[in-house]
């Protein structure tokens, strides 16, 4: 992994602390890319991936390094459980001959974006490059928030635990009825995170830590095509912030009959 420390320049327009979501940009794709003798020498695969994390990179070439969401843009076909590690995979390419940065604090950076795909002129966006800049020069070991351990409930009382299989199970609803407790587990994380980012869901880490550790929170058994249906609902009618999107489909459970 390659950590450098911040970008100078541009105007800084997010907050430390409140990462940007992902850019989605148009490139332009000029014929000297095919006859570099760096580019053009790429597996066929490993070039339509870069060119599909150009278009998911703010103009300064800076992206949110988010494996799992960003497979899911650049490869919405593949099999979502194989596909963050394929990205993974073709990553280590890039990185390899000087195409891709992993900085330690999730960013990254395509060194060669502005010179190879950038189009001149035009509205530009530079907002995870200045975020970046922000927190690098800050700090430039910044520390990757970690996955919850489990939840707390309005009681105080933990109410999460990850099982053998690697499901989250929810909290007794306190009726005494154990099946009544967690919830259906159908779909795994890459799944739902794939799910969330089509119906328009921000693609951002805090996105991909904290929605597992939320589904396990929900106090009735549900399918995850229920709990999806109701995220979609209120993504269709233009709420698409996580934590809104939560509260309210928590409340739309709650008046849903139990599913056993």
């Amino acid at each position: 992994m390659t950590t450098q420390t911040g970008v100078p320049g541009g105007r800084a327009n997010t907050l430390i602390g409140q990462a940007p979501r992902i850019p989605s940009r148009t490139r332009l794709l000029r014929p000297d890319i095919f006859a570099d003798d760096v580019t053009g020498t790429l597996a066929p695969a490993t070039l339509v991936a870069y060119l599909g994390l150009a278009t998911r990179a703010d103009d300064g070439g800076f992206l949110m390094w988010h494996p799992v969401a960003l497979a899911a843009a650049v490869m919405p076909y593949a099999d979502p459980q194989g596909r963050p590690q394929e990205l993974e995979r073709i990553a280590d390419e890039l990185v390899a001959v000087g195409l891709l940065l992993i900085h330690a604090c999730g960013c990254a950076e395509l060194p060669r974006l502005v010179r190879d795909l950038a189009i001149k002129g035009g509205n530009k966006t530079y907002a995870v490059r200045d975020w970046h800049s922000q927190h690098a020069a800050t700090n430039s070991s910044v520390p990757v928030q970690t996955e919850p351990a489990e939840s707390v409930s309005s009681s105080g009382s933990s109410s999460s635990s990850v099982s053998t299989n690697g499901y989250l199970s929810g909290p007794d609803p306190g009726d005494g009825s154990a099946s009544a407790s967690g919830r259906a587990c159908d779909w795994s994380e890459p799944e739902w995170l794939d799910r969330l980012h089509r119906v328009g869901m921000p693609i951002d880490r805090k996105l991909d830590q904290t929605w597992p550790a939320w589904l396990a929170t929900l106090k009735r058994r549900h399918a995850d095509q229920t709990i999806y249906e109701e995220v979609e609902r209120f993504a269709a009618s233009g709420e698409t912030r996580p934590l809104v999107v939560q509260d309210l489909v928590r409340v739309a459970l709650e008046q849903r009959p139990y599913e056993p």
